[in-house]
């Protein structure tokens, strides 16, 4: 049963990195020009990575998870993420937005 609330926290863990993905892309396409565009998208990456290793390394250490369900989940659905981040930032600068 515990490899089953690997699954449902890890999924917690990257539904709120989601979330903050969605947050700061909405905030980053409403700078003015692509340099700063690109600053908070990376900016927003490396402070959402710092978060999630935080989550993974407290989780592991004080919730009764699967390890390998929860780490597979989070890395799963990270690598998931990340593409889905990158098309975004590619069709942007593919429609003239970030000159």
């Amino acid at each position: 049963m515990a490899w089953w609330l690997g699954i449902v926290v890890g999924a917690g863990v990257m539904g709120i990195h989601a979330l903050l993905r969605v947050l700061t892309h909405w905030w980053a396409v409403r700078r003015a020009d692509g340099r700063r565009f690109l600053l908070f998208e990376l900016g927003g990456l490396g402070v959402r990575m710092v978060l999630v290793l935080s989550a993974v390394g407290l989780i592991l250490a004080f919730v009764p998870v699967h390890e390998g369900a929860f780490v597979g989940t989070v890395l799963f659905l990270l690598l998931l993420s990340m593409a889905v981040e990158l098309r975004l930032v590619v069709r942007r600068i593919d429609r003239g937005a970030l000159d």
